[in-house]
């Protein structure tokens, strides 16, 4: 499958581990590959503890829709960062931090 392909074919499910205190986010594409972001070691109530859960929701997403440093034709690179936004989008409203919220609406 080529990459515009496989990138136009990544759904995003976030799971939420259960409980009230979830501390993983399980993204995941239809083409069955997924990245965990655990958050256990931080207070996501806090500025700095959301920022840092934050950067690893966007890290997770650009190596979930296929980012690199290489040069690849301009289709591909928007296909990349659409997949991106919507990853990193549904991937904060599951988390359902406020701190979380501002940052990413910021």
């Amino acid at each position: 499958m080529n990459m515009p392909t496989k990138i136009a074919a990544f759904m995003l499910t976030t799971i939420i581990s259960g409980g009230a205190m979830a501390s993983d986010i399980q993204l995941a594409s239809s083409a069955h590959e997924s990245v965990k972001v655990n958050y256990a070691d931080l207070n996501i109530d806090a500025m700095a503890g959301a920022n840092v859960l934050y950067k690893r929701i966007e890290t997770a997403a650009q190596k979930l829709c296929g980012v690199s440093n290489r040069r690849d034709s301009l289709d591909v690179v928007q296909s990349q960062k659409s997949c991106v936004v919507n990853v990193v989008e549904s991937a904060v409203k599951k988390v359902d931090s406020n701190v979380v919220d501002s940052i990413h609406y910021s």
